[in-house]
């Protein structure tokens, strides 16, 4: 089985407003993927999509779903902003996920500080465990029992 996790994945008023990007370009038949504790920040449009065809330009004809994926798994995961195309039984959470300062991110590693999660985030403990997620976060802490939503573990104050 393959595992998506610990994704923070966003945009801002400044980057992504106004753009329709897909959460997932799925193409051909992944089978058995688990996609849990991830982040996904919108401010534009985030669907859920299956890749119909490739254009030479490299873009994609898409359409809503997974479609030929089988046994997608998607479980603890916050999504906030705008969402599209989203199937009902995807087990998610949709409330502001407190993240420093989400969409600040640019070149290099400093610059990613604005996707730590706050003081009282709902991500802190609401993770579900990964088994073999190497133990640290992105920024090198400890992973917690249960873990959070997202790229960042802290104290839950």
């Amino acid at each position: 089985m393959s595992v998506l996790h610990g994704i923070s994945g966003c945009g801002s008023a400044d980057v992504g407003a106004g753009i329709d990007l897909s959460l997932f370009l799925w193409t051909g038949g992944p089978d058995r993927v688990r996609i849990a504790n991830n982040i996904f920040f919108s401010a534009g449009v985030g669907r859920n999509s299956s890749g119909v065809r490739r254009n030479e330009d490299g873009t994609h004809v898409t359409e809503p779903g997974f479609g030929q994926a089988t046994r997608v798994v998607f479980e603890r995961n916050l999504l906030f902003g705008n969402f599209r195309d989203l199937p009902s039984d995807w087990r998610k959470m949709t409330s502001d996920p407190m993240l420093a300062s989400p969409g600040t991110g640019r070149e290099g590693l400093a610059s990613l500080a604005g996707y730590m999660l706050r003081p009282g985030s709902p991500c802190l403990g609401a993770g579900i465990p990964i088994a073999g997620n190497g133990g640290r976060d992105f920024w090198g802490n400890p992973v917690a029992l249960p873990p959070a939503i997202g790229v960042h573990e802290r104290t839950r104050n």
